[in-house]
């Protein structure tokens, strides 16, 4: 296979990977968080985290989700939940370790940009 035509597959490849969404994430009257995801989109939530252990995947979460809503005035972080979604998909974390540093990753930037946007104005 020419090397092309190896550019084309992974282009191919990368263009055609979605990164995972959830519907609805909202924190209820009663300060629970409340995440509808839709049809078909556990499975890529779950390797967006790059692993098969449920206990290390609702453990990423949580802390993932802990960080995205502090300090938030509004119910609702559904965009902030996609982005942070979208950012773990595109790092593609094979095993934990790169999940940890993902997160750590999409943390940073959510924290940064929020301190920087509070600054702004």
């Amino acid at each position: 296979m020419s090397e092309s035509s190896q550019s084309e597959i992974i282009t191919a490849e990368t263009t055609a990977r979605k990164a995972p969404r959830v519907s609805k994430a909202e924190r209820s009257e009663s300060g629970v968080v409340m995440i509808q995801v839709e049809s078909g989109q556990v499975a890529g939530i779950d390797s967006a985290f790059g692993t098969t252990s449920s206990d290390f995947q609702s453990y990423a979460q949580l802390q993932l989700l802990n960080i995205l809503r502090a300090g938030q005035s509004g119910d609702d972080f559904t965009l902030d939940l996609n982005a942070a979604l979208a950012m773990l998909s595109a790092i593609d974390p094979q095993d934990e370790m790169e999940a940890m540093l993902a997160a750590q990753m999409v943390a940073t930037h959510h924290l940064c940009m929020r301190q920087m946007n509070k600054h702004a104005y």
